[in-house]
């Protein structure tokens, strides 16, 4: 950029500053641009964690034997009801998130 482009910039910023107006529409349009961006990736992070819940969840009830148990990975052998792969799944959770 030449040293003119660069003048001209930093006058119009100058002049764009001085109009309360137009700067207080400025911030506002860049204020909706950061809470939408923000809003996505709540959304995202949310989505992800409900993802990896439902495929937890799925995974153990696909890893069931047939007579309706499952082992847990690396406890030893101990069965567990293929119904009880929620609760598993929330005491897991729940001792992560300490």
């Amino acid at each position: 950029m030449s040293e003119t482009a660069i003048r001209e910039a930093m006058q119009a910023e100058h002049v764009f500053m001085q109009d309360e107006i137009e700067r207080w529409q400025y911030e506002q349009r860049e204020k909706a641009v950061r809470d939408y961006i923000s809003g996505l990736d709540a959304s995202w992070q949310e989505g992800m964690e409900r993802g990896m819940e439902q495929a937890t969840v799925k995974n153990l009830q696909k890893s069931h034997a047939t007579d309706g148990s499952f082992s847990a990975a690396g406890d030893g052998g101990t069965s567990y009801s293929s119904d009880g792969a929620r609760e598993i799944y929330e005491a897991t959770t729940y001792v992560k998130s300490m």
